[in-house]
């Protein structure tokens, strides 16, 4: 029985060493902890704080999108024309290349070709094209 009160005494002045070994660095964990309870006390003010930027951020990012689908909705009518002049126009020159070609095919002259006359032929498609749509305009009014 001597060796085992022996035994418990020696146990328990490790324990005290122990416990005398470890008081500084409980001390350094309990003001760590106590700082982390301050910056984590600081977080729901900082979180409300970005998330009301964020949120005025964002309704002003809104504004902006509405007042400039307002602005392009005005410029419709604009765009709807500019598009009708482009399809005209391709119209226009497709009917002319198409009407350059067909008075090529059908009048192949090699002076034409030698002498690089080929614009003649550009110029009377688009006389003849000018033609046919001021007969139509004429027959429409």
């Amino acid at each position: 029985m001597d060796w085992v009160g022996i035994i418990v005494l020696l146990i328990g002045l490790a324990s005290v060493g122990v416990a005398f070994l470890l008081i500084k660095p409980l001390k350094r964990l309990t003001e760590i902890l106590s700082n982390l309870t301050e910056t984590v006390g600081k977080l729901p003010k900082q979180a409300a704080n970005t998330m009301s930027n964020a949120s005025s951020t964002l309704h002003s990012g809104t504004a902006v999108v509405n007042n400039m689908k307002q602005k392009l909705s005005r410029l419709d009518p604009v765009i709807h024309a500019a598009s009708n002049i482009g399809n005209a126009a391709r119209n226009l020159s497709a009917s002319a290349s198409a009407i350059n070609e067909e008075m090529k095919a059908k009048t192949d002259n090699p002076v034409m070709r030698r002498s690089n006359l080929e614009w003649i032929y550009g110029i009377a498609g688009l006389g003849y094209c000018l033609w046919q749509y001021r007969t139509s305009w004429y027959k429409t009014k």
